[in-house]
């Protein structure tokens, strides 16, 4: 199986339509130019060991709309410099709000050169797309379940407006930053590491200055 580089956006609670989500996410995920629609879907079903292929969407509207009527969700491919990588939608109470997006960056794509590391390069674009998506926790890590991760279990903790669990790259919304959660994640920095107070009252959480040492 291939080993995947994890970037989990999360979600707070909203009344917002899966359809508006996706489409907004594609916006914020797209504007830099470096990641492009790969105009096609696959639809999610868990009674199965594998996904059902959606055929291909000429545009995200259809994706949206594919994905959102589908009680599972699924997975939009993205292109990076013609490179595949898939992101994948996800709820916790079936027909519910999109509460995670996953980004799933295949190892093979990753250059062992950091200087052109594409998770590197994408660090800053999501750090945009968390702020104006809004999501409330994006962490980023190699193999995100080795790392103890559940998805459910990780919003269930936002719901109950608690941060768990330390990852490569931690994005936090202002509403959950306190002085505790500041000494936990110091405590946990390795030598290049960093926490940042950010202009808007989040932080950001970088354990060390490579995922490839964290």
């Amino acid at each position: 199986m291939p080993a995947y580089f994890n970037i989990i956006l999360h979600l707070p609670e909203n009344n917002i339509s899966r359809e508006s989500t996706i489409t907004r996410f594609n916006e914020l995920i797209t504007a830099s130019g470096k990641i492009k629609f790969g105009n096609e879907c696959i639809l999610s079903d868990p009674d199965f060991d594998y996904d059902f292929e959606y055929t291909e969407s000429g545009t995200i509207s259809e994706a949206a709309a594919a994905l959102s009527g589908w009680k599972n969700l699924g997975y939009i491919t993205y292109l990076y410099n013609d490179a595949m990588i898939q992101v994948g939608f996800m709820s916790c109470d079936g027909d519910g709000s999109i509460r995670g997006i996953e980004v799933m960056i295949d190892d093979y794509l990753i250059p062992k050169n950091e200087n052109s590391d594409i998770v590197l390069s994408l660090v800053g674009d999501i750090q945009e797309v968390h702020a104006k998506l809004p999501a409330s926790r994006t962490l980023m890590a190699w193999q995100v379940e080795e790392c103890g991760y559940d998805f459910e279990q990780c919003v269930s903790d936002i719901d109950r407006h608690e941060i768990n669990g330390v990852y490569w790259l931690d994005i936090i919304s202002s509403e959950f930053v306190n002085e505790e959660l500041i000494t936990v994640l110091q405590s946990n920095l390795k030598e290049t590491g960093r926490v940042t107070l950010n202009n808007d009252g989040s932080l950001t959480f970088t354990r060390s200055s490579s995922p490839f040492n964290s």
